[in-house]
């Protein structure tokens, strides 16, 4: 989706009338925020009477914040005091930043380098998640001959 929003930023420059509408900019901005929405989810929505996010999720958004309490890749957020991971911070500073640089067919430069920030960023929870599973792999208890000798 975010590529489709670079390649479409890029596509939209030209006169793609006769075409139809769907390398139109909206469509190119609906599909940046459909990518913002994906790896957010439900996340940063704040629960009726609460002010904070909920904490609970499925999409990347909560598992990387999982990932970053696990790895201690956390920060406080001073506007709400809570605890967020900064890999989130980032990646949806850049995709606030890519979707106005979208706004404004900005395509070679804020859009570009948001883009990569964004897969930049991802790589410390993929890292994180292999790290993890390797650990957890590895504490497997295999039967060893002593412990068939001593059954």
């Amino acid at each position: 989706m975010i590529e489709f929003g670079l390649d479409g930023c890029e596509k939209n420059s030209k006169d793609f009338s006769e075409y139809g509408n769907h390398l139109s900019k909206d469509s190119v901005i609906a599909s940046w925020d459909q990518a913002a929405a994906l790896y957010a989810g439900s996340a940063l929505i704040a629960p009726e009477g609460k002010s904070a996010p909920t904490t609970t999720g499925n999409l990347y958004y909560h598992l990387v914040h999982e990932l970053a309490e696990e790895f201690g890749a956390m920060e406080v957020d001073p506007n709400t005091n809570q605890s967020v991971s900064i890999i989130n911070r980032k990646v949806m500073e850049n995709f606030k930043a890519g979707k106005s640089a979208l706004e404004r067919s900005d395509c070679d430069g804020e859009v570009r380098t948001s883009y990569y920030k964004i897969t930049h960023h991802m790589k410390a929870p993929w890292i994180q998640g292999i790290l993890k599973s390797t650990f957890e792999f590895s504490n497997y208890h295999y039967d060893t001959v002593e412990d068939r000798e001593t059954q």
